[in-house]
């Protein structure tokens, strides 16, 4: 574990994701939620650090690590299926998701950002 996360705790590292990612807009009907948008970020986010390729993978990788997910947040739907979760992130700008990716990954670890590879 690098110094940068000495004594942080696993929640004040999800707060920093979800400020970096909270540009991004939840357009759904609010009363219409089933999965709220920070619980998908952080399991797309988790998911593709732990080296998941596609929507399929996410979802078995969250279905899998579900309690740990429930660590950080209630979760209470579960994991969505692989179509729902299709369709949400292709509702997201890329580009602005990027920028939000690149953002926190610059405020985890400054001046190493440029080495962290972003494609599709």
């Amino acid at each position: 574990m690098d110094a940068i996360f000495e004594g942080e705790s696993p929640r004040a590292r999800l707060a920093l994701l979800l400020h970096h990612f909270s540009k991004l807009e939840d357009t759904r009907e609010p009363w219409r939620v089933v999965y709220p948008l920070r619980e998908v970020l952080l399991l797309v986010t988790c998911a593709t650090i732990a080296s998941c390729d596609d929507f399929d993978d996410i979802v078995a990788w969250g279905k899998h690590h579900l309690g740990f997910l429930r660590q950080f947040s209630e979760f209470h739907h579960g994991i969505p299926c692989e179509r729902w979760l299709r369709s949400l992130m292709n509702r997201i700008d890329p580009t602005l998701f990027g920028r939000c990716f690149k953002s926190w990954v610059a405020s985890l670890w400054p001046g190493r950002h440029d080495f962290i590879a972003i494609d599709g």
